[in-house]
């Protein structure tokens, strides 16, 4: 799904300077603002709370916030920011979660809600939970006798997750951004997608709908490609936006199919959907082979300035091919997406 190249936000940036370190691992300020607004309470235990952007954030819609890290330099610049921002309803506590005395002073909060945004590795092959720092079942444990209201964040693309929890998937600018759980009364679905900015949110329903599978483009005029995030979650049919009756008719009768490019699930329709969830193309031409001169005749006829390529191709050899096409453009200022099934389809995104 293409996406925005926006810059990251960290909440009060404008106010404050930040290194480098501190704007890298900042949540973006709409996801802290969407998460606080979801958490909303009297008193939240922000723990692993780093350099304090997301506590920042939850200040804004709790009366009390309590901020727990371990590293005593990042409580240091948190309590700065604060300070700077004119924030004072955080209390900074500079310790391990895990430690009994720790626990015993978060007890004494009262808090109504806890969140924690684990401490991770920069990169791995795969990312699981065992790697995740503190460890999260011993957290879970121990804060579960304070609240069941608890709201942890890992990658979106972790393994080895089996909680009693909502599992939200955030995307943000088109992008995953966030996998939050959300457990005790927190839970109000198995899963769900949220799209920011646009705000939009679906629930995983209780029924479900099979689409048909298509070789054949043709017989139909979009290309739906689903938010990535709906494509984790698995949440196909709710990301439609429809009454599920409707959709299973629309799907017995193959008006929305499935058509796979590899590991990649798009959709075809003759209907564009009225929602965020997809991206839509609209199919201009459709081209039995790969003749790229055809194709360079048919870019010019359509007026295109820029070609992306949305077929599989080696990463060395996407730009060289690109720039096969686009050197052959004249005064043209339409940007076409060449996709590549059962035949080359000149789309534009609508």
């Amino acid at each position: 799904m293409s996406r925005a190249k926006n810059v990251k936000l960290v909440f009060g940036e404008n106010l404050l300077t930040l290194d480098k370190e501190e704007k890298r691992f900042a949540t973006p300020e709409i996801v802290a603002l969407y998460r606080a607004e979801r958490l909303a309470c009297k008193v939240i235990v922000d723990l692993c709370s780093g350099y304090g952007f997301q506590a920042f954030a939850f200040s804004q819609f709790c009366n009390k916030v309590i901020s727990v890290e371990l590293d005593p330099e990042k409580i240091s610049k948190a309590k700065e920011h604060a300070r700077i921002l004119g924030i004072k309803n955080i209390t900074f506590i500079c310790g391990d979660v895990l430690n009994q005395k720790t626990v015993l002073r978060i007890v004494g909060e009262n808090a109504d809600v806890i969140f924690c945004d684990p401490e991770r590795l920069a990169a791995e092959k795969e990312r699981g939970i065992s790697t995740i720092k503190p460890d999260i079942k011993k957290l879970l444990e121990l804060y579960r006798s304070i609240t069941e209201q608890i709201a942890i964040e890992f990658p979106p693309h972790i393994r080895g997750l089996d909680f009693d929890a909502e599992y939200e998937y955030l995307s943000l600018d088109g992008a995953v951004n966030r996998l939050t759980l959300y457990f005790g009364a927190l839970k109000t679905a198995g899963k769900s997608v949220v799209l920011l900015p646009f705000g939009d949110r679906i629930e995983e329903s209780k029924e479900k709908v099979t689409f048909a599978s298509k070789n054949s483009t043709e017989g139909y005029k979009y290309i739906l490609e689903p938010d990535p995030a709906v494509t984790l979650a698995n949440l196909f049919a709710e990301a439609f936006c429809l009454d599920m009756k409707q959709l299973s008719i629309m799907a017995e009768t193959n008006k929305i199919v499935i058509i796979n490019q590899g590991n990649k699930i798009f959709f075809l329709s003759n209907n564009k959907p009225d929602c965020h969830f997809f991206t839509c193309y609209q199919i201009l031409h459709e081209i039995d082979s790969d003749d790229k001169n055809k194709i360079v005749d048919l870019l010019k006829e359509e007026c295109v300035e820029k070609v992306v390529l949305r077929y599989p191709i080696e990463p060395d050899k996407y730009w060289h091919e690109r720039k096969f096409f686009e050197d052959k453009l004249e005064h043209g200022y339409k940007t076409i997406h060449l996709f590549k099934f059962d035949m080359m389809l000149l789309a534009e995104k609508v």
